[in-house]
């Protein structure tokens, strides 16, 4: 059977997120580095949010919950804090400057107890319990950080990576993806497209209406599959 296609594509900015977090810090929206990314023997499982090339801005909890951990090292996370959520979640706030007063109080007593600057001291849900939008720390450079930023990350209750940004982290992204090729891929032996068993690259063109076009039509027999080249930017990436 022959079948002419024509595709085009809309994109509706508003996603349904299962609750809303609070933005971890009042550095502002931008961040340098995304989830997932690929690193040289690791994949980024967090947000390196800017911080303007200071240090010293609040960050917050994301929710009510409570500061479960505390730890400072000369590299990794540098000094950082953990705060498990009423939800179940992990939030990790790392490269900081300074924890609150009374956490820094605890911070430096650790330090002199075990005579050292790393510290790694875990706490009750008791101890130092917070509410959403509490100032739990300060933005800094420390551990293996090469310029001030705030790394964030959010975990499940099993302590997996999370995609903060898919999990309620919200964020204005009116930026529309660019599509540049789609593939047609036949997945049959009978399968063809344009006459061809291969697979078919076509470039794809956008009009003034924003609908995306092929140059020709296509013809295609059996069952065939699509892959898709396009770049999605988010706002203040």
């Amino acid at each position: 059977m022959n079948r002419s296609i024509f595709l085009s594509y809309i994109f509706v900015g508003s996603i349904l997120y299962p609750q809303e977090l609070k933005w971890p810090t009042n550095a502002g929206n931008a961040y340098s580095s995304n989830f997932g990314e690929y690193r040289d023997d690791h994949f980024h499982m967090g947000l390196d949010i800017k911080t303007n090339g200071r240090t010293g801005y609040e960050v917050y909890a994301i929710e009510n919950g409570f500061i479960s951990r505390i730890v400072s090292n000369y590299n990794g996370y540098g000094k950082a804090l953990y705060l498990k959520t009423v939800s179940g979640h992990i939030a990790v706030y790392a490269h900081l400057d300074k924890f609150t007063p009374i956490l820094e109080k605890v911070w430096r007593l650790q330090q002199s107890r075990g005579k050292s600057y790393i510290v790694n001291t875990n706490f009750s849900s008791r101890e130092f319990q917070v509410k959403k939008g509490d100032i739990i720390g300060y933005t800094g450079n420390t551990g293996s950080s090469f310029a001030p930023h705030l790394h964030f990350e959010l975990r499940n209750s099993k302590n997996e990576p999370l995609d903060p940004l898919s999990n309620g982290l919200l964020r204005t992204d009116g930026v529309t993806p660019i599509l540049s090729k789609l593939a047609f891929i036949p997945l049959s032996p009978e399968a063809m497209v344009n006459s061809s068993s291969l697979t078919q690259i076509i470039p794809l063109f956008r009009d003034k209406s924003g609908v995306y076009l092929f140059a020709d039509t296509l013809s295609t027999i059996g069952d065939f599959g699509l892959a898709i080249q396009a770049i999605d930017k988010r706002e203040g990436s």
